[in-house]
């Protein structure tokens, strides 16, 4: 008997390993004499757009084939615009050769003016890198005298964001139709010491079946006012407080006019978000809820209070990324009234070419307090009109991908478009 026969792993996976292996060990590697090569890992990049823009690198599609892993992440600022973190890390000749490069991008940027700001910035990053390889004979650095840089302008706003947006969808056929209107308004004002939010929403949806002899007409509405605040209390503690006011058809609420204290600790400095972060935050509200129709515990309206723990891990590293949430709640007059649940996310690089990725979550809920008494109807149910009693949800999804062959990555080539041409079925 083989050894393959005996093997627990599938053959076609020994097939695409060996193969693998065999083209590491084609590769030449990276020497003085050759270009530096760039592992890209960016989410949110626009990949053929810097392949295009910056040609003195070579980008390779595995992180152990390259001289620098370029890890790309931003945050959303107060303002609305983008915090790029940029960190260059050495790999193989380069180790221990690292760098931190931070800009901002303005709210009313555009997303080619994004592209160009990241473009530049990276070029900046990869310089000294490049600088002992024979691309440094033909690169050059320009300066920009402080003469042609434009006045600073002054914040006639302090800080303070406005939006606002309203959106309709319809659809249709013969038998069925669907329209669809949202709007929110907000207002955020966001400093190093202090975060406010205010923020108003509503939502209204109409389905209509007419088939044979079957009419039926499906109306759901929601909105919400909100304030929230936060005060940092330093570089690992933060304290906030959020007030509410909201309604639902589908969660049989007629008002609900809430406020949630709360305080949060992060084990990781608030400074190193783009890249990690452990928080941990407790939370107590106050709400008082008034119902469209009774409820199964015989209630038109009531005064609920409710605390919980919320803990949350996030991570972003040259093996993967990960993020993991554990929260947990319950009514303060019934401890049997409770929500416990987990979230989680992985991508893991196994070995070169080898990727696993999964994502999913579970949770026990005992606490809808706000369910309408009585049994829902077929239409209810299937159109999902009305919440229906569940002692729990889930879902999971994961994956593995494989890759082989050539280690660089640097052609763009848009002829018929940037993907396949799809499906056709006739």
């Amino acid at each position: 008997m083989s050894i393959l026969s005996r093997s627990l792993i599938p053959p076609a996976v020994v097939i695409l390993f060996i193969c693998g292996a065999q083209a590491r060990q084609d590769d030449p590697g990276g020497g003085p004499n050759h270009k530096i090569r760039v592992f890209l890992d960016c989410e949110s990049c626009d990949d053929d757009h810097m392949r295009t823009e910056i040609t003195f690198v070579d980008y390779v599609r595995d992180r152990e084939q390259g001289d620098v892993h370029l890890l790309i992440t931003y945050l959303t600022t107060g303002g609305g615009g983008r915090e790029y973190t940029c960190e260059f890390r050495g790999l193989g000749r380069f180790s221990g050769t690292n760098d931190t490069i931070v800009f901002n991008t303005g709210t009313a940027d555009t997303e080619e003016m994004r592209r160009e700001h990241l473009i530049r910035y990276v070029k900046l990053g990869l310089v000294k890198y490049a600088a002992s390889t024979p691309a440094a004979g033909r690169l050059d650095v320009t300066y920009k005298a402080d003469s042609e840089a434009p006045p600073p302008i002054g914040d006639n706003w302090d800080y303070w964001v406005f939006k606002g947006n309203v959106r309709m969808y319809l659809n249709g056929e013969q038998s069925t139709s669907y329209t669809s209107v949202n709007g929110s308004v907000s207002a955020n004002r966001v400093t190093e010491d202090l975060k406010l939010n205010i923020a108003i929403s509503g939502n209204y949806n109409q389905s209509d079946y007419d088939y044979e002899d079957y009419a039926y007409t499906d109306i759901s509405r929601s909105g919400s006012a909100s304030v929230f605040a936060v005060k940092s209390l330093g570089g690992h503690w933060s304290a906030g407080s959020s007030a509410s006011l909201a309604f639902s058809t589908y969660s049989n609420l007629k008002s609900s006019l809430a406020i949630a204290p709360s305080l949060e600790y992060n084990i990781f400095p608030y400074s190193e978000t783009t890249r990690r972060q452990f928080r941990i935050r407790y939370r107590i509200s106050a709400a008082t809820l008034r119902y469209e129709d009774e409820t199964i515990f015989f209630k038109t309206s009531e005064v609920v209070g409710r605390q919980g723990l919320y803990v949350t891990l996030e991570m972003k590293e040259p093996w993967g990324s990960t993020e993991v949430s554990i929260n947990g709640s319950h009514i303060l007059s019934d401890v049997k009234k409770y929500e416990i649940g987990f979230y989680g996310e992985l991508s893991l690089r196994i070995f070169e070419g080898l990727s696993l990725e999964m994502n999913g979550g579970i949770f026990r809920t005992r606490d809808q307090i706000s369910l309408r008494k009585g049994i829902a109807s077929q239409e209810e149910v299937l159109l999902r009109r009305r919440e229906l009693e569940s002692q729990y949800n889930y879902w999971v999804s994961w994956g593995i991908s494989y890759s082989f062959g050539s280690i660089f990555n640097n052609v763009v080539n848009y002829r018929m478009g940037s993907g396949s041409s799809g499906v056709i079925y006739y």
